[in-house]
């Protein structure tokens, strides 16, 4: 008895002291200092606090009852109070508030919270510049300000923080956020992470970077810079993930090999020996030729982009255990790919664009992944060609009657003289015009070929993931069914027709940007697309905006381009990435070309289509064969 009473009474006090304990943490409010500086935070955040401190406490609630705009889903509204005082209240330690599209500034009363040492307003719509009063912050860890709309430059005070070590300030939105790269910021040695992408730099890379010794992830993507790649980054020996994305460059020259960007290679052979990259993603730089590097020292690679280098050489086989993506575009790259090799580990394979001769390895052929062969000069297949729309071998082969990829040409013996597709959407009818819809379903394939005999019209398209866009809101467009849906890619789309009549053309390209939309979530608004048109492989327009030319988001818009189909009675429209705009915007991955819909006419006859009354037929348009009178399924 004496013994159950015992352990009833250790019970009990187990009980009481968790109860107390619960209890205290439950009435651990903010400290009221910090509660009126955060008042002051939320006001010039441009937020609406739906109820005072003194009813709701955030670090109790563990977030702050604001209202806000967005899909909540996609939203992290997170305070975290882990600090305790003597006095027994929370100081915030952890601000998380993102996808939330605050439209205020940057409060510099963040630097009153002495305790911080994360803020992330990732994805929101804060306007200004960033505030120096933060440097004061010492314990301060952690700054993302990934997408919003900021101006100004980087303070060269930022160069003093004590403890940052995560520096995320990528896709400002606004005016280029700054002009030269800071050279103070190499006296954050404690960095592990800089990213700083599309900020619009100009001038060199600071040799006071080399001090970041530790640095683990470098990105400067879409950025002006100039001169050479810094020898020092050879010696950022913990380097996991490395980042030059430049893309300024010219589809046309690419196949010539004569591009021009900012940074200069030729690359610096240490990078290549940095055991610890993960991620290596460098493209489109000039400079010498250099041979393919040797990347024996580099174990377990995950993503490796070499794109547009003026590289020359033969591909060596250890890269093809590289786990996620390889991307070995537009380079001169010659000789055979060894035969007896496995097919690639990764996912996603482009080798476009290159000198690449002898037979397709047969495991390549047989792989479950996607690889794109296209522009090369492989011998044509002994045997029948892959019915696998992950493999593109879109003028991939030597031989000169081949030029869709593994399918011969056919004889034009009726070519034709129009060509309307519906990008992404179903079969339509506009003013009597057939646009025929271009099917093809959204996929995860990375490298597709989608061909169409009986229409004597295909695409092409490259990238990690191709997507069919669609939206509700075209009631205000003149043509809405022919931009409620659009086709769009990361790297680069084809549509091509391989039977038309000789003779010059005009090429209607339908446009609407109906994914970063003003009249939605705000912070969608900086979201920028920017892509190249090239006509016949020769640029037609550079850095085409289609918010810019619309003069917004939801507007359509029809570009005109003149072009001339010879003897070979091809024609070929192709939207190409340069690197350039956002890339995490609504979410990451969302970039790349966008088309609604093409018009293909001779002369201008395309702009009568457009303007003509929808109940009449006009007389000079009975020939066309996607005229509904004769259309070609009839």
């Amino acid at each position: 008895m004496v013994m159950v009473m015992k352990q009833w009474f250790l019970l009990l006090c187990f009980v009481t002291l968790f109860c107390f304990q619960t209890l205290t943490c439950a009435q651990a409010q903010l400290h009221p200092d910090e509660a009126d500086v955060l008042r002051k935070i939320v006001e010039k955040m441009g937020a609406k606090l739906q109820k005072d401190f003194t009813e709701e406490d955030p670090c109790r609630l563990q977030r702050l009852l604001i209202d806000d705009i967005g899909k909540p889903d996609e939203q992290n509204n997170t305070i975290s109070c882990s600090h305790r005082d003597t006095q027994g209240f929370s100081h915030i330690t952890h601000i998380f508030l993102k996808s939330l599209s605050l439209p205020g500034m940057l409060p510099p009363e963040f630097a009153d919270l002495t305790f911080l040492q994360t803020i992330d307003l990732t994805r929101n719509f804060f306007n200004g510049t960033l505030p120096k009063e933060w440097t004061s912050l010492q314990q301060l860890n952690t700054i993302s300000l990934t997408a919003n709309r900021l101006t100004g430059e980087i303070p060269r005070e930022w160069g003093n923080f004590a403890n940052l070590t995560y520096l995320y300030a990528s896709e400002p939105g606004g005016q280029p956020v700054v002009r030269n790269y800071p050279e103070e910021l190499g006296n954050l040695t404690n960095l592990t992470e800089l990213v700083l992408s599309s900020n619009q730099f100009v001038g060199s890379l600071p040799a006071a970077l080399a001090k970041m010794k530790v640095l683990k992830r470098f990105r400067v993507s879409d950025n002006s810079f100039n001169g050479t790649v810094p020898e020092f980054i050879g010696e950022w020996t913990d380097l996991e993930r490395l980042f030059f994305m430049l893309s300024l460059f010219c589809f046309a020259a690419l196949l010539k090999g004569d591009v021009s960007s900012g940074l200069k290679g030729p690359i610096p052979a240490a990078v290549f020996n940095l055991g610890n990259l993960k991620d290596l993603r460098i493209s489109d730089m000039p400079g010498p030729n250099f041979k393919f590097p040797n990347l024996s020292n580099i174990n377990n690679m995950d993503n490796l982009v070499l794109r547009n280098l003026n590289m020359s050489g033969s591909i060596l086989t250890g890269i093809w255990k590289t786990g996620n993506t390889i991307d070995l575009s537009f380079n001169k790259l010659g000789g055979e790919i060894n035969g007896n090799i496995p097919a690639p580990r990764a996912d996603f394979t482009f080798l476009s664009g290159n000198k690449l001769t002898g037979n397709i390895p047969y495991s390549f052929l047989k792989t479950e992944n996607s690889i794109d062969f296209s522009y090369n000069r492989f011998a044509p297949l002994s045997s029948t060609c892959p019915d696998d729309s992950k493999l593109n071998t879109y003028r991939s082969f030597s031989s000169e009657n081949i030029t869709n990829g593994c399918l011969i040409r056919p004889s034009c013996r009726n070519p034709y003289r129009s060509l309307h597709i519906n990008c992404g959407g179903e079969d339509v009818i506009i003013n009597n015009t057939w646009y025929e819809g271009d099917k093809f379903p959204d996929t995860e394939k990375g490298a597709i070929l989608n061909y169409n005999n009986g229409t004597k019209w295909g695409f092409i398209s490259t990238g990690m993931k191709i997507n069919i866009l669609s939206t509700d809101s075209t009631s205000s467009m003149r043509f809405p069914k022919l931009y409620s849906t659009a086709r769009a890619t990361p790297l680069f789309l084809t549509y091509y027709a391989y039977c038309m009549e000789k003779g010059n053309y005009t090429v209607n390209l339908h446009f609407a940007e109906i994914l970063f939309r003003d009249d939605e979530v705000p912070f969608h608004k900086v979201g920028r697309r920017i892509f190249d048109i090239y006509i016949q492989e020769s640029l037609a327009k550079k850095d085409f905006n289609i918010k810019e030319a619309a003069n917004g988001t939801g507007k359509e818009i029809i570009i005109p381009f003149n072009a001339t189909v010879t003897d070979n009675n091809n024609l070929e429209i192709r939207l190409y990435w340069a690197g350039k705009g956002t890339t995490i915007v609504p979410q990451r991955g969302y970039y790349g070309p966008l088309i609604s819909a093409i018009s293909v006419c001779p002369g201008k006859l395309c702009n009568l289509l457009l303007v003509w009354p929808s109940n009449q037929l006009h007389p000079n348009l009975l020939w066309s064969s996607h005229i509904i009178l004769n259309h070609p399924f009839q």
